[in-house]
């Protein structure tokens, strides 16, 4: 363990690592507190056990922060560690108790960049539509009371469907700000809806186009005065996709010679040719 006085005229003599290495220096008075040194930058740590686990806490950056200043927060966070407390969980909970519902989403989706631009934008939608007056609201201002009566509402100005899509979406983004927080935000105000059984039941359509009836079916859509419309029900029918998938589909897509189409992996990316299959047209 290198020791070293924690004081600037020190600190500036330290050597440079290589890329990829680092190094790490302990004060020699405050026991715990050290600095973390790689090739581009020095950065301040304290060390300390809370109920017996060992936790590594990050100061700030040499030179945003002096070494009297960072040792006066070293010297703080010890003494909540002996007291029990990880300043790490603190820190994150501090830090999410004021999250709007606004950054709550945009977090989200920054943790999972995996996430289609079409669902994303269909999240955005819904929360911009049905709940623009919580979105510059702290979550741990929305309440249960809040959530049960916005519910309804949706549902009396648009459908039951809609409600509920709009309050799961909603739990979709305060369950992941909570999971981040170690639990800093109470339990999702979603919870009274299951409690009080507000959720409306969905039911599954069952309109099926049964074999006798295509006949019936396709006359009518020959009498359609859109040739497009026609086209597409007559592929969404042959082919299986989904509306969107028909619907999205460009010239690029279609090879007219080898009688098949290609079906993009994320519909809004037409300008990055994302395919996932082809179709035979």
């Amino acid at each position: 363990m290198n020791k070293i006085r924690l004081i600037k005229s020190e600190i500036d003599k330290l050597p440079k690592p290589k890329e990829g290495e680092r190094a790490e220096y302990f004060d020699k008075k405050l026991p715990g507190f050290g600095l973390r040194v790689t090739k581009k930058k020095k950065v301040y740590f304290v060390l300390g056990r809370v109920k017996g686990k060992l936790v590594r806490y990050t100061i700030g950056k040499h030179g945003l922060i002096t070494p009297d200043n960072a040792r006066d927060i070293a010297m703080e966070k010890l003494v909540e560690m002996s007291n029990g407390i990880n300043p790490n969980k603190k820190k994150a909970q501090d830090r999410v108790r004021g999250i709007t519902l606004k950054l709550a989403m945009d977090e989200y989706f920054v943790s999972r960049p995996a996430l289609r631009d079409s669902t994303k934008k269909g999240y955005k939608c819904i929360i911009g539509k049905w709940l623009p007056d919580w979105m510059d609201k702290p979550l741990d201002e929305i309440n249960k009371s809040d959530v049960a009566k916005r519910h309804l509402r949706i549902a009396k100005d648009r459908s039951t469907v809609m409600a509920n899509n709009v309050m799961r979406t909603f739990r979709i983004f305060y369950n992941h700000a909570r999971e981040v927080s170690d639990g800093a935000l109470p339990e999702t105000p979603t919870k009274r809806l299951s409690q009080s059984r507000q959720w409306f039941p969905v039911h599954r359509r069952q309109t099926v186009i049964r074999e006798s009836e295509l006949n019936k079916w396709l006359d009518a859509v020959k009498e359609f005065s859109n040739p497009v419309a026609q086209d597409a029900l007559l592929l969404l029918l042959l082919s299986g996709c989904r509306e969107q998938e028909i619907l999205s589909l460009l010239w690029d897509d279609i090879d007219m010679r080898g009688r098949t189409f290609t079906i993009r992996a994320d519909i809004s990316n037409v300008n990055g040719h994302e395919k996932v299959g082809q179709k035979s047209a």
